[in-house]
């Protein structure tokens, strides 16, 4: 396994994605910059630059094979450059570099200090995570993905470079591990990314190959109304693309590329609807016979263009059912609001309920009728429609202030895309700050996300039943944003599948168990959770 990441172009790689950046940076003018696994060094450079930081510590572990590299960095007069060789990756390692030795403007914040919570500008840490190829490595994806869960899980607990407050970090990475960690759907919507919505408050995609790859895609059509709001965004902020360095989508939605059909997963292919077309001209023109000489028989060429006929108008019938599901559904959705504004204004909404109960049941009956494939269609359509519906947009990638940049493979070296990752923590939740010292509620919060997204499709109603007995009648009555359309809450919430929870009601639920007179102890919880701890309680003989 080899590290990708001495950026063969600086020029454009690290000064576009700088340029992306922006204003954001200007704030960490004159700071102090731990770079772990640094490399050649291109990218380091260019951002001290730009920074001027008053040191610039590079944590290498392969010092032997990147001095050459590092030496004109480092004695250069008045060098801020200091090298480390250790692993960045490495606790031990790091934990050496976090010191009063190497950070001495850094002084250490205690636990439970509401220092904690504040955003500390005067550290900014670079991470290269390029490790290729990607090795499964104790239950995750890559090295790259357990590297980034401990962040995260450091940017909780407020350890590591997080114990200075809330520390922004860049990462580079290979371009496939975004796909677990900023989802741009909610098929992949599952534990990881729920956890990484929760840590941070910002987490943008500054540049990678821009295209989203798998076979579940949500459709072009809400990429596309996406797509529009972040150009409106880009253009009110002043932010420009460098050329060449347009996404995908932007090409597309400024007409360099031809956009996608936006059909379903039924639907034929492009060049098999241009060769039924070409082939009905053909029947007109008479260069296809319909029948054989004798007459009572249709041509091999006519029978295939029936039997493509027949696939085209089945695959429409099936796609406009599911659309109509869809859209019947959406419409139970804007009926809901309307009762839960009326209620709020103190208006009656009776006859309004009793309307939508019914169009409810009716919407049940009909989707009985639709095939397993068909359902399972459109409930993965509903819960795109969910994510984009709500206020803010549920997915990190719908709420972006910028398109990423368009890197390719031939710009690094070994040439493979990599993708730069803008990490920006999030203010910990008061319910898992009030008890820091054993940590329950961070256990509970886990628990939680464990649970829920052991299966992302199942209903939000079955997950709270799952946590413990009794636990989804205290719950629910304490957790508003669940049935709160406005909020991207449900009709009901046997309706509301568990990938479209959002972090507020996961707050909520939390702050509700931790209220629960019944609740089960710490020990009892983890030993749930598969894992062993020390209980108090217990008998010592």
């Amino acid at each position: 396994m080899y590290r990708i990441g001495q950026v063969a172009q600086p020029l454009t790689v690290a000064d576009d994605a700088l340029q992306r950046l922006g204003p954001s940076l200007e704030q960490h003018v004159g700071c102090d910059i731990l770079d772990i696994n640094p490399g050649t060094c291109l990218w380091s450079k260019t951002v001290h630059e730009r920074l001027k930081p008053r040191r610039h510590i590079l944590v290498e572990p392969d010092e032997k094979l990147y001095r050459p590299f590092l030496l004109p960095l480092l004695n250069t007069p008045d060098s801020k450059y200091k090298l480390v060789p250790k692993s960045g990756i490495v606790w031990a390692h790091l934990q050496t570099v976090l010191s009063q030795q190497h950070l001495p403007d850094q002084p250490r914040i205690p636990r439970g200090d509401s220092r904690l919570e504040e955003k500390n500008n005067t550290l900014l840490v670079l991470v290269n995570l390029g490790f290729w190829p990607m090795k499964q490595y104790r239950g995750f994806d890559s090295m790259a993905g357990l590297v980034l869960y401990q962040f995260m899980s450091a940017c909780r607990t407020r350890s590591l470079f997080q114990r200075y407050g809330r520390v922004r970090f860049l990462v580079w990475t290979n371009d496939e591990e975004r796909r677990q960690i900023l989802p741009r759907d909610v098929y992949l919507r599952r534990k990881a990314s729920t956890e990484m919505e929760i840590a941070f408050e910002e987490l943008n995609e500054v540049a990678s190959t821009t295209v989203q790859t798998g076979a579940n895609q949500r459709g072009p059509d809400y990429d596309k109304k996406q797509g529009k709001a972040v150009l409106d965004r880009m253009q009110k902020a002043g932010i420009t693309t460098p050329p060449g360095r347009e996404s995908v989508l932007m090409q597309k939605l400024l007409g360099k590329l031809p956009e996608s059909d936006g059909k379903g997963p039924w639907s034929i292919s492009k060049k098999r609807v241009e060769a039924i077309e070409a082939m009905e001209k053909a029947v007109e023109s008479g260069k296809i016979k319909k029948y054989v000489p004798s007459g009572e028989k249709f041509t091999p060429e006519y029978r295939k263009l029936r039997t493509m006929l027949i696939l085209r108008e089945h695959s429409e019938r099936r796609d406009q059912r599911v659309r109509d599901a869809l859209d019947k559904y959406i419409q139970l959705m804007e009926m809901h609001k309307d009762v839960v504004s009326r209620r709020k204004a103190g208006e009656d909404a009776t006859n309004l309920q009793e309307q939508l109960e019914k169009q409810k049941e009716q919407w049940a009956v009909d989707f009985e009728l639709l095939t397993e494939d068909m359902q399972t269609r459109a409930l993965y359509m509903l819960d795109n429609y969910r994510a984009i519906a709500c206020d803010p947009p549920l997915l990190f990638y719908d709420r972006r202030s910028y398109e990423p940049l368009l890197v390719k493979p031939e710009e690094f070296y070994p040439p493979h895309p990599m993708c730069l990752l803008d990490f920006q923590p999030a203010v910990n939740w008061p319910t898992l700050r009030d008890n820091y010292k054993d940590g329950s509620n961070r256990d509970i919060l886990e628990y939680v996300v464990g649970t829920f997204f052991h299966l992302p499709t199942q209903s939000v109603k079955k997950a709270l039943k799952s946590l413990w007995p009794g636990a989804y009648e205290w719950i629910v009555e304490r957790c508003p944003s669940l049935t709160d359309p406005h909020r991207g809450g449900a009709l009901d919430l046997d309706s509301l599948s568990v990938r479209t929870i959002s972090k507020e009601m996961i707050e909520e639920i939390v702050t509700a168990w931790s209220t629960w007179p019944f609740r089960p102890s710490k020990h009892e919880v983890i030993s749930k959770m598969g894992g062993a701890g020390f209980d108090p309680d217990s008998d010592p003989t």
